[in-house]
């Protein structure tokens, strides 16, 4: 009998994120009410243990972590200033930016870059910036809130650059977040 590893029907788009999936064949069933067609992008990769930034970490752009391998991240907003601004977060947010850390990225050609903040505890944000300079300058489309229990998340095609990705919290929320970062070919 098989087993249901997940199940969503919120949301646009739909993304399920499962870590340590033992090896074995699966299957996705996709259905809509009206008839409509979609697509399954499956990303697959060997889990990866998170690298932990830890309390204060990547406080500033002097202390980003480089996010340019990919990988599992984890960190907390909660212990860092408010130094940034992002062009998505509330116009009532609190007064001196928002508190947030500081990730870098850096393409040696031109890739496709998911970015899914699935896992964190409050609505997140992901504010794509591109340099050279820190924190950059916002990239279109590249700045997004997310609300609902799947949190932010990104999918992007990126040009060769330096570029950084400010986590942070919508209106002033912050805490713990969880960032899978994925370089793929364009």
């Amino acid at each position: 009998m098989a087993s249901k590893l997940a199940c969503d029907v919120e949301g646009t788009p739909i993304r399920i994120g499962k870590r340590d999936v033992a090896a074995g064949d699966y299957r996705v069933v996709v259905a809509d009410q009206l008839g409509l067609q979609g697509t399954v992008d499956a990303l697959v990769r060997d889990t990866v243990a998170p690298t932990i930034i830890p309390a204060g970490g990547a406080a500033s752009c002097a202390a980003a972590v480089d996010v340019s391998g990919g990988g599992y991240f984890t960190g907390d907003t909660s212990t860092v200033a408010q130094d940034y601004t992002s062009g998505c977060d509330s116009p009532a947010s609190p007064p001196g930016g928002e508190q947030a850390q500081v990730l870098s990225l850096n393409l040696a050609s031109d890739q496709r870059v998911v970015l899914d903040m699935e896992g964190s505890s409050y609505e997140t944000i992901l504010d794509v910036r591109e340099g050279p300079a820190c924190p950059g300058s916002p990239t279109v489309n590249g700045c997004y809130v997310g609300f609902s229990s799947e949190r932010s998340f990104l999918d992007m095609e990126l040009t060769t650059g330096a570029y950084f990705i400010l986590v942070s919290g919508f209106d002033g929320a912050k805490g713990p977040w969880a960032l899978d970062v994925r370089i793929l070919p364009p």
